[in-house]
């Protein structure tokens, strides 16, 4: 399950920061499966003024998507640290 429907709830309460520790995803194969489990959870934060930041586990390194996951978090602007 994505984890966008966890956060709608927490809208009005405070939150410093949101750190995605890595593994978010199980292998990327598609650009949807990016964009549901990963980059709208950061725009949820994003879009409230949250500072994100993401952190690549090994199941993002693989999968027919991994390398194209730069294309989507770019380090400096939403937080792609370096694996």
């Amino acid at each position: 399950m994505p984890l966008y429907p966890l956060l709608t709830g927490r809208a009005g309460s405070s939150i410093d920061f949101a750190v995605f520790n890595g593994d978010v995803l199980n292998d990327p194969q598609t650009e949807r499966e990016l964009t549901d489990h990963l980059l709208v959870p950061m725009a949820w934060f994003a879009s409230r003024s949250i500072p994100c930041f993401f952190l690549r586990g090994n199941h993002e390194t693989r999968g027919a998507f991994a390398r194209r996951l730069k294309d989507y978090v770019h380090r400096g602007t939403v937080g792609l640290a370096a694996a």
